[in-house]
């Protein structure tokens, strides 16, 4: 079976159904980012290398930029070299992947109505950091961002933080929040700050137009 499969040719086009099939019946409005190095063993290719660190030891192989529900399961993965960046990835082929997918984002009647409300959200972490990048993203495809803020040296008063419950798959936890509408690159950002038991506030950044404040 798996030779005729291969034979047809067809892998590309059988993907797609299967991820139109998961994502049909999930209907997310959100998708999570993450990307795994692959080793590779064999001695037939010539491929770039990268420091693994669960082995201690820089060895061949490529990257798998995987694409996944709220809860971690996943859709898809795109294949790139070891040097490829994830915002790279992003913008050259996952976003324009999903856009393509008749399901999985919001209708587009909806859309019309509602000029601040995302066609999906992507949440990935400080690697594809780039608020260059996600003003282009919601000015060209709808496309909002959850990432972590990078390169953070202020500090917000402690007074500002207040109490909140937060519902989490683990039960009800209380954290401290605080955000405001910030300003990166000309690009307006939602910053949405935790205040930790030992005083490290822990940023992540949204482009969403949707702005409230705690």
């Amino acid at each position: 079976m798996f030779r005729e499969l291969n034979a047809c040719e067809q892998a590309s086009c059988w993907n797609v159904g299967l991820t139109q099939v998961w994502i049909a019946d999930e209907t997310p409005g959100i998708y999570s980012i993450d990307g795994h190095m692959q080793v590779y063993h064999s001695h037939l290719a010539q491929l770039g290398k990268k420091h693994v660190s669960r082995q201690r030891l820089c060895l061949p192989g490529m990257m798998e930029f995987w694409v996944n529900n709220a809860d971690g399961q996943p859709y898809f993965f795109v294949t790139g070299q070891v040097n490829e960046k994830l915002k790279e990835v992003l913008d050259g082929q996952i976003i324009l992947h999903l856009n393509k997918l008749p399901v999985g984002c919001q209708p587009p009647h909806e859309l019309e109505a509602d000029l601040l409300l995302p066609r999906y959200t992507l949440v990935f972490d400080r690697e594809a950091y780039s608020p260059k990048l996600f003003g282009q993203w919601w000015k060209s495809h709808r496309v909002v961002v959850i990432t972590y803020r990078k390169n953070v040296k202020d500090h917000w008063e402690e007074t500002e933080f207040t109490g909140q419950e937060i519902e989490t798959e683990m039960g009800t936890t209380r954290m401290h929040l605080h955000e405001k509408e910030i300003e990166i690159g000309g690009v307006k950002m939602r910053e949405v700050r935790k205040l930790n038991p030992d005083g490290h506030q822990t940023s992540v950044l949204t482009t969403t137009g949707n702005y409230r404040s705690y």
